[in-house]
């Protein structure tokens, strides 16, 4: 069976015109007849008010095609320029355009360098820290500061990405104490190739570096998939001292949300939290420090690198 012959008609803006044209002249002759009469058969067809209700649309599509050629193409050839300017303006600097004044492009290019440019964001995070006294050297001055850190990585694109994993913890002050910081535990889901490391792998992985116990993952260990949230829980360890110490929560990546919370199991320190930015540490329900219980969220985005501090003093011995 022989295939069928299509035609397709181009309705460009050339095409409309033509047709406008044309049916404007047809209005026109039309409209002249049956005012002045026109002769068919034998028979007189005329009709004055029908004739010049035609020949006037006929005219206004003349005069429309002639707008069409001139002063619509002057006007979206100026529309294109300044759409063409306000677009470039726009490249430039943004925030000028936005805002009604400009900001240096060392600051403009930091915040797209590493506020912009992410591909991931972390959601539901949760920070859990043991604090407890304890003693080296047969002086009771330091603190043992567990943390249990879990969130989830969202990745923003439509693609497979690798997540890059980094982590630290800080080294203790004394050699002595040295064993007691460690990373404990690590567990990946939901992504490409789920994984886990327990204390014994994790100790051969870590590195020391300046001040820190320092890990990082190949680049390819955790393939995040896109619209499927990938689960990470990093378990660490540090000792800090008793006075004046405190540990930092870093955040590498956009954070959308944080639930932070503090135990003391002995109840003989005080505990002092507190953000690296414009975010509130809103009490939970269950925050109740008489009984070493701190609970705080945190329900405002935490952008990267910002993050929070928790201190400590000792409780006076009643």
């Amino acid at each position: 069976m022989s295939g069928a012959i299509q035609i397709r008609v181009n309705w460009g803006p050339k095409f409309v015109y033509a047709v406008l044209l044309l049916l404007s002249f047809l209005a026109l002759e039309s409209g002249y007849f049956l005012e002045k009469g026109l002769l068919i058969g034998g028979r007189t067809i005329e009709n004055k008010l029908l004739g010049h209700l035609i020949s006037e649309m006929g005219i206004a599509g003349f005069v429309g095609f002639i707008l069409a050629l001139t002063f619509e193409r002057l006007s979206a050839g100026e529309f294109s320029k300044l759409a063409s300017k306000e677009r470039d303006a726009i490249k430039t600097d943004v925030f000028h355009y936005v805002y009604g004044y400009g900001i240096p492009r060392e600051i403009t290019d930091m915040i797209d360098k590493q506020i912009l440019r992410t591909m991931f964001i972390r959601k539901n995070m949760s920070a859990k820290y043991t604090l407890e006294i304890i003693e080296a050297g047969g002086q009771v001055g330091y603190v043992r500061a567990r943390r249990e850190l879990s969130y989830e990585v969202e990745n923003l694109t439509d693609q497979p990405q690798p997540f890059p994993f980094v982590a630290s913890t800080d080294a203790a002050p004394e050699v002595e104490l040295n064993e007691e910081s460690k990373f404990i535990s690590l567990k990946v889901e939901g992504c490409k190739k789920p994984f886990g490391f327990d204390t014994d792998e994790l100790l051969k992985m870590q590195r020391d570096k300046e001040l820190e116990k320092y890990l990082e993952l190949p680049s390819q260990n955790i393939m995040v998939l896109p619209d499927t949230a990938t689960k990470v829980t990093v378990t660490s360890q540090t000792v800090k001292y008793l006075k004046g110490g405190c540990v930092y929560l870093i955040l590498s990546n956009h954070t959308c949300d944080v639930d932070l919370r503090v135990r003391v199991p002995r109840r003989d320190l005080d505990v002092v939290v507190s953000a690296y930015a414009n975010n509130k540490l809103k009490e939970a329900d269950t925050h109740d420090p008489d009984l070493g219980t701190y609970h705080w969220n945190i329900e405002q985005p935490i952008l990267a690198y910002q993050g929070i501090y928790v201190g400590w003093t000792p409780k006076a011995a009643s």
